[in-house]
């Protein structure tokens, strides 16, 4: 009772120590009381914070974050994007969550990384349909961005080692001005469910066009590597990027035929051929291209090359193969599908001299049965 008295001061000093044992007898009330409250005041500041620790972790990151921009003395309009950066990316809160990922076993981890991202595999056309073991291969290896509005995701004609998947935002696709004093011109605009960047990635060739954010975009990132080996073992997959890839080229006036230069290139590669040369150009399509046979699946019209009927056969043929069994229900296949028939079937009605150097090719497959088939994603 006396050290409560003494601690908290209710008639204190009323009734002082009359002997010496009495002395120390308060003394050591004194000592307990305050060791008491002392504890009961560490223990109640512990679980506050231990109560939020990733905000607390976030705070300290951004005091570290001032410190370092006031050293490095950033500009003022500099230091407002910094910090509508951290706010929108971390929104008040940092985990580490590399680290928490790596501390668990396969199966549980495979099981977070599809929750996290289901909203980008509904919202992917290229996921929703696809092999669900190709989809957990792919996003079990992607890597999650931020982006403020006016970043430029990806600049044209410089060397590309990632492709985006867009989860949400807006961003623009444009080409970069030739001249000074003219502006660059937009291309398209995508959005939620979109993606980009995969043309550098098929043709190991410089960006062909820079990606600009509208808003503010969060974005999954897959490395080149990561991406070659996912398609190594889903070849079907990539003939989807690819027929994507070659519309998007031909949207922008670029050399579509680029793309089966480099599918035959890979397959060269996976025959043990090595493959050595610089990332190119791709060059502009004109009315004077005069490019070399890529392949004997492409012809010359017009005094272009274009892909021919054997072209547009083997991809009937593969899209219809029994792996795709199971993608039957797919409209976005049937749709491609349709379309590489109905392209098919106009090179066959089209008569073409045997100087375009594929009238065997159209003999053998001109009467050919195309079939049909569906379950493959292939939509932008």
């Amino acid at each position: 009772m006396s050290s409560f008295n003494i601690v908290f001061s209710p008639g204190y000093g009323r009734y002082p120590p009359q002997s010496i044992s009495d002395a120390w007898l308060t003394v050591l009330s004194m000592l307990t009381g305050a060791f008491t409250y002392a504890l009961f005041i560490g223990h109640a500041s512990n679980l506050i914070h231990s109560l939020d620790a990733s905000r607390r972790q976030y705070r300290e990151k951004w005091k570290q974050v001032e410190e370092y921009m006031a050293y490095r003395k950033l500009p003022r309009p500099l230091r407002s994007r910094i910090s509508d950066f951290y706010e929108h990316r971390f929104q008040g809160k940092i985990f580490n969550e590399e680290e928490i990922l790596g501390e668990l076993n396969g199966p549980i981890r495979e099981m977070i990384i599809n929750y996290n991202c289901r909203d980008l595999v509904s919202s992917v056309p290229f996921f929703s349909h696809a092999d669900p073991n190709f989809v957990t291969a792919v996003i079990t290896r992607l890597h999650y961005e931020f982006f403020l509005p006016d970043d430029t995701i990806v600049r044209e004609g410089t060397l590309g080692d990632r492709m985006y998947f867009i989860q949400e935002g807006l961003v623009e696709i444009f080409m970069e001005p030739k001249d000074p004093d003219s502006s660059s011109t937009v291309i398209t605009c995508l959005s939620d469910g979109s993606y980009f960047g995969e043309i550098c990635l098929l043709t190991r060739a410089k960006r062909v066009a820079s990606v600009r954010a509208i808003s503010c975009c969060s974005l999954f990132s897959l490395q080149s590597d990561h991406f070659n080996s996912v398609l190594l073992e889903y070849p079907l997959m990539r003939l989807a990027l690819e027929s994507v890839a070659a519309e998007r080229l031909n949207k922008i006036g670029k050399d579509s035929t680029i793309i089966q230069r480099t599918s035959s290139s890979n397959r060269l590669a996976e025959d043990g051929h090595s493959l050595h040369g610089q990332p190119e150009e791709i060059p502009d399509i004109t009315p004077d291209n005069t490019l070399a046979p890529p392949s004997p699946h492409y012809r010359k019209a017009s005094g272009e090359w274009s892909p021919s009927p054997a072209f547009f056969h083997n991809l009937s043929a593969a899209l219809k193969a029994p792996a795709m069994v199971h993608h039957n229900k797919n409209p976005s296949f049937t749709a491609v599908l349709n379309r590489t028939n109905h392209t098919l079937q106009n090179i066959r009605e089209t008569p073409h001299s045997p100087g375009d150097g594929d009238t065997s090719t159209a003999n053998r497959t001109g009467g050919e049965d195309t079939g049909d088939a569906s379950g493959l994603s292939m939509t932008r």
